[in-house]
């Protein structure tokens, strides 16, 4: 039981067997501060090698004093030397990145889910709150031998006593038609993820889902269309309409997926715990995802990052909240709208997005692979610096003077070129075709893989339940 939990349905008794240092916030908030104070991968790489390249290059030093007996020469080649360069390629690359986000309100949680997310193959979007508005709307009302009216004062006067998202929707509805007053219900009872029911007046009432009515015994007519998701409404055990409902799909979003495809990404999936495939199937159709999953709970949402993991990293993205496991279980969690709850969100994701917005993914996923491209580039310069620099100490083409001279620079050009991560005026500046020449060397070298363009040829779209897709095999 976290603190925060709203009980809806009954009451409920709660018992504390462990003191609050062992509480589920405190065991993640110490995770978290370990994770932080944990360095990356390849920062601890450049560490060891700076120390192999200090112990390396002091004893070339004294082995030229002992050939030529000349100390300028043993003095000039530890002088132009520079670890400094090596060590602060990861870091200030690391420190500039997330500067930058954090400017555009996006909140990453040190450099290594940001280096992780490069080599990321599928991403697993969440739809409601993350492609789609969290409050749907309805679209359609569906009345069957009832007045179209009373239908929807029955289903507003039960669904007034909750707070969700599809009951404040159709709510609101109700009142912009013109219903003020709601009948009395008597023991309202919320279906978690299936629906509700209650008695209205004196008639038995359920809404829900095709399978949540079924599931009770009831026939769904089957000639009727609509498109979007459909609560059906049942008096006495008969079917008496339905209540279309949509979800409100940001236009910003359209092509979502190809836009994440040309960043790289093999495989965008759009998940959602709805169980209504026609409308999860209109949202992934609208992004262009390569496949969807709904009536997705959020454990399966862990089983789905899971499955995926056996090919490859996975990236997941979801609220924060109802998403907070597959967060965690991905290789790289991100939230979007951390806004609402962003301790929470801090707590299960390793990148939080602020806003709204998740078109932000794309700054993510741009910001990351520039970082990567220029960590590639810092060590290419201090390899490349220091191999030179102490071929010319060794002929003796330098003094020890210019030779500390030289080593400052290099340090100072790591600096510059980590921090055009965030000062962009940098590329702009009279060192800006050095810059691009340099990215554009540094992609010819590790070129993107083969494959991600910035558009998908036509295909067919697979959409499946969640329980079929689980029990597959992986793709």
């Amino acid at each position: 039981m976290v603190s925060g939990t709203l009980n809806l349905t009954a009451p409920i008794l709660i018992k504390a067997d462990k003191d609050g240092d062992e509480a589920f916030l405190s065991v993640i908030s110490r995770e978290i501060k370990a994770s932080l104070e944990k360095k990356s991968e390849l920062q601890q790489r450049a560490d060891r090698t700076v120390q192999w390249l200090l112990v390396s290059v002091t004893g070339y030093a004294f082995l030229l004093l002992f050939v030529t007996g000349d100390l300028h020469l043993m003095a000039t080649a530890l002088a132009v030397t520079c670890p400094c360069a090596w060590a602060l390629a990861t870091p200030t690359a690391f420190s500039a990145t997330i500067g930058r986000l954090a400017r555009e309100n996006i909140l990453a949680q040190g450099g290594e889910p940001l280096e992780t997310l490069h080599e990321v193959d599928t991403m697993i979007l969440d739809k409601t709150g993350t492609v789609t508005s969290a409050e749907p709307e309805v679209s359609q009302i569906i009345a069957l031998d009832v007045p179209e009216p009373e239908l929807l004062k029955l289903a507003a006067s039960l669904e007034v006593r909750f707070d969700h998202p599809i009951a404040r929707s159709i709510v609101r509805f109700a009142k912009e038609k013109g219903v003020d007053e709601f009948s009395p219900v008597d023991h309202a009872e919320d279906l978690p993820g299936r629906g509700i029911k209650g008695r209205v007046g004196t008639q038995e009432v359920l809404m829900g889902s095709e399978d949540t009515l079924v599931q009770h015994g009831i026939t769904i007519p089957k000639e009727i269309a609509y498109s979007g998701r459909a609560i059906w409404i049942a008096l006495e055990g008969r079917i008496r309409g339905a209540i279309i409902i949509r979800d409100i799909i940001w236009s910003e979003m359209k092509n979502l997926a190809d836009m994440i495809h040309a960043h790289g990404i093999q495989r965008v999936i759009l998940a959602t715990g709805d169980n209504e495939e026609r409308e999860a199937r209109r949202v992934a159709d609208y992004i262009r995802a390569d496949e969807c999953v709904f009536n997705c709970t959020p454990a399966e949402k862990v089983t789905l990052v899971r499955k995926y993991q056996a090919s490859g990293k996975v990236a997941m993205v979801g609220d924060g909240v109802n998403d907070a496991p597959a967060l965690a279980a991905a290789n790289v969690g991100i939230a979007i709208g951390g806004h609402k709850n962003v301790n929470l969100a801090i707590l299960s994701a390793d990148v939080v997005i602020l806003k709204q917005d998740a078109r932000d993914l794309l700054t993510i996923l741009g910001l990351s692979h520039k970082m990567i491209d220029i960590i590639r580039e810092n060590y290419t310069w201090a390899m490349g610096f220091n191999a030179v620099g102490l071929g010319l100490a060794t002929v003796g083409f330098l003094n020890p003077i210019f030779a500390a001279m030289l080593h400052h620079v290099s340090s100072v050009f790591v600096v510059v070129n980590a921090a055009r991560i965030y000062f962009e005026h940098i590329e702009t500046s009279f060192a800006g075709p050095l810059f691009q020449w340099m990215d554009g060397a540094i992609r010819r070298w590790n070129p993107p893989e083969a494959g991600v363009e910035s558009t998908k040829p036509p295909v067919t779209m697979t959409c499946l339940s969640a329980d079929k897709t689980l029990t597959s095999g992986s793709k």
